[in-house]
């Protein structure tokens, strides 16, 4: 018999090694202030946005499309202090 007991997640950064934004964004950015960003979902507090001229690729894989999602205003919520 084993006993296994689960660890808990922490709500803390889930990435080993934070690349502090995406694409050259920095996390916590304003995606509303960029000329080069077009809402494409608005649903109030979080709003999906499209990047003219996006590479559309992640990494090395080609994708259909990037959706952008700002949450509060932000490209992603600053951590908390």
């Amino acid at each position: 018999m084993a006993y296994l007991q689960p660890t808990p997640l922490r709500a803390g950064n889930l990435i080993d090694k934070d690349p502090g934004g995406y694409e050259g964004i920095p996390w916590g950015s304003s995606l509303s202030q960029r000329d080069s960003f077009t809402v494409v979902d608005d649903a109030g507090e979080i709003i999906g946005y499209d990047r003219k001229e996006d590479s559309l690729r992640l990494g090395q894989a080609p994708v259909d499309y990037v959706r952008y999602v700002a949450v509060g205003g932000k490209l992603k919520p600053e951590p908390k202090s």
